[in-house]
């Protein structure tokens, strides 16, 4: 007798390991930025960018020459973001217990709850116009695939993801809004294989310069650091008018620093420089956030220069009722005396490669209604379901109703990087 002949008597043996998720997570600058949960209809942050001037030896000229403090005030309003998760009533009744499942199905729910934070803390680097990513100039367009830019963009992309395109960064969809399908994703190369047989014949107009939107999202998404410390076409975003302030007339004030990295050596004297030129504008930096790629080749860099640093897992906490929890210590850096200031130099995944952010933390703020991740039906509805009307399934929503402010860009630095 063989395995063949025995084969209704074997059984089949399932690992007693946990089933990991392998979707990726730990999101950096969602969990450390401040938070304030507030209603209304628009956030008002005012903004002191300019003190009594027009001072003279002579006192006739000094009256007819004064001016008063200049004053501005962000009307930052909420935008919105929906993740939705349907399970079959069966399956969630199949999969209780350990003896049923590896997991329950009902965790569906859940995971759409940490779905909608990764696509949150990954806007949090980007703008209002809602570009996720943008074609490599020169790269073929005749096919399955696109070649992006910047290979970190690729965490922007998962597999079944619906996308649109546009010629330039927010103008208006190609092709009427056609869309194509993600297939799958190579984070390591950024090279993102699409449903279409030939994506540049199926979407009109599409070029190798396009830039990227999920459906839906554009000109629809929450302000970013792209927002608020503008690197690309800068002199045009902070010539125009931004949640009611046009930010020209006071570019580093109200549009933060920026610093070509190109204009200085490697990255450690960038991360110097940074930190010195908020200081010297009378920002107190505490946050360096980077790329990971980018991270790794400063702590290579700061082995070999022996800058003394301490390596460090950041808690993210926060009080739940009467008691402060410890939510992640998932975020690990290094912690080291920069410009003559403690710094907490951190690495995200989702920092576009070339960006370097020297950040005050208490100057931001991410404004949000009801919790941060919120599941709507919850507070209505008394329950995180709903049965879906013509099937026998259940749908859970998860929203969140959100903005990112700043009370002092002029006290943090943007640097834009040379290509790695």
């Amino acid at each position: 007798m063989d395995l063949t002949d025995y084969d209704a008597m074997l059984k089949e043996y399932y690992t007693p390991e946990m089933v990991r998720e392998l979707a990726y997570s730990d999101n950096v600058l969602l969990g450390l930025l401040p938070k304030k949960r507030e209603g209304g209809k628009t956030y008002i942050q005012p903004i002191n960018n300019g003190k009594p001037g027009g001072a003279s030896a002579t006192f006739s000229t000094a009256q007819i020459n004064q001016y008063n403090s200049k004053y501005n005030a962000f009307g930052i309003t909420r935008v919105k973001q929906y993740q939705l998760a349907t399970v079959e009533t069966e399956t969630l009744l199949a999969s209780e217990g350990n003896a049923g499942a590896f997991a329950p199905a009902f965790e569906e729910f859940d995971k759409a709850h940490r779905s909608l934070a990764d696509k949150t803390n990954r806007r949090l680097y980007r703008s209002t116009t809602g570009t996720i990513g943008q074609f490599l100039d020169g790269a073929a367009i005749n096919g399955a695939t696109i070649t992006l830019a910047d290979k970190a963009d690729a965490w922007n992309f998962e597999e079944d993801d619906v996308i649109a395109f546009s010629a330039t960064d927010g103008s208006a969809l190609l092709d009427s809004g056609a869309t194509v399908t993600v297939v799958s994703v190579d984070h390591e190369t950024g090279i993102v294989t699409t449903s279409s047989a030939d994506i540049g014949t199926e979407i009109a107009s599409l070029t190798d310069t396009s830039f990227i939107y999920q459906a839906g999202d554009r000109l629809a998404c929450a302000a970013g650091l792209e927002s608020w410390l503008p690197v690309t076409d800068r002199a045009t975003k902070l010539a125009a008018a931004f949640y009611g302030v046009t930010r020209s007339t006071a570019p580093e004030r109200l549009g933060g620093i920026y610093m070509d990295g190109a204009d200085f050596g490697d990255l450690n004297e960038i991360v110097i420089k940074a930190v010195s030129k908020a200081g010297q504008r009378g920002g107190k930096t505490d946050l360096v956030l980077m790329n990971t790629e980018r991270f790794s080749d400063l702590q290579i860099l700061w082995l070999n220069k022996h800058v003394i640093h301490e390596n460090i897992e950041v808690n993210v906490r926060e009080k739940v009722g009467d008691r402060m929890m410890t939510f992640s210590t998932l975020y690990q850096g290094m912690k080291a005396n920069v410009g003559g200031r403690t710094v907490q130099v951190l690495s995200d995944r989702a920092c576009p490669t070339n960006r370097l952010y020297a950040l005050q933390k208490d100057t931001w703020k991410i404004w949000h209604t009801g919790d941060l991740m919120t599941f709507p039906l919850e507070k209505f509805a008394k329950g995180i379901l709903m049965p879906a009307a013509t099937a026998d399934q259940f749908e859970g929503r998860v929203a969140t109703y959100h903005n990112l402010g700043c009370s002092a860009p002029g006290f943090n630095v943007v640097v834009e990087l040379p290509s790695a």
